[in-house]
């Protein structure tokens, strides 16, 4: 699923997630401000929640 986010989206969540930068550090890598990162990755991380819902992956354990 990550392959078929944009490559901008898909930048957000690795940095974030695979390099485990903080948004200021993820800010000074990609040009983008602090509060943008944030708000971005937040939907981006929604719409991944909704792709695996409908794949019948559900947030309960």
């Amino acid at each position: 699923m990550l392959e078929e986010l944009d490559e901008s989206d898909r930048q957000l969540v690795k940095l974030k997630y695979f390099s485990n930068l903080k948004y200021r550090e993820i800010s000074s890598e990609t040009g983008l401000n602090v509060g943008n990162i944030g708000y971005r990755l937040h939907h981006i991380l929604k719409e991944l929640a909704d792709k695996l819902r409908k794949l019948g992956f559900d947030e309960k354990p």
